[in-house]
């Protein structure tokens, strides 16, 4: 980085007339200028994206890439249990549960038979493929709980809880 201020420094004193050069320094590297400090850089990191407890984490909404066609017209499945969002809220803690919601809304809209016709991912939480969920239950294919409980252990597993899952969601696009 250092070469690079240089060679650039030389550059404009060759383009520059020496008179306007001398009405304007370039500022020396070292400890005596608090905006350039030899050996360090002035660009640090981001600090990543922790929720707070209880609290789902302030972010940006990013569309999806892609929308999942639903297969069937009907998004709750007779004798689950109810609907696939209070299926969710027995399952999933309530400190989690509005990140899980931004997750399988923008994955499924909530249609237990969503397909994405793309990439051929399934369900509420777009499990590629599919046939995975079976490791939740042999009825994966039309049951919201199953699915949702294939959904909130794999969020658990891979990114540590459901908020989890929704930053990456939002930061890369998928989760």
């Amino acid at each position: 980085m250092r070469r690079f201020f240089v060679v650039i420094c030389m550059l404009f004193l060759t383009i520059v007339p020496i008179s306007t050069a001398s009405a304007h320094p370039v500022p020396e590297l070292g400890p005596d200028n608090p905006h350039i400090v030899q050996g360090s850089s002035n660009i640090k990191p981001s600090p990543p994206i922790i929720p707070e407890k209880d609290a789902p984490p302030k972010v940006m909404y990013v569309p999806p890439v892609s929308k999942p066609v639903p297969v069937h017209s009907n998004p709750t499945v007779s004798g689950s249990g109810g609907s696939p969002q209070q299926i969710a809220a027995s399952l999933v803690p309530s400190g989690q549960l509005s990140c899980f919601d931004r997750v399988i809304s923008r994955e499924s809209g909530w249609n237990v038979h969503a397909v994405n016709p793309s990439s051929g991912a399934y369900g509420l939480p777009q499990a590629l493929p599919g046939s995975k969920m079976a490791s939740a239950g042999p009825d994966w294919q039309d049951n919201a709980r199953t699915q949702l409980r294939w959904a909130l252990s794999y969020m658990d597993g891979r990114y540590g809880s459901p908020c989890g899952a929704w930053n990456h969601e939002v930061y890369y696009g998928w989760y």
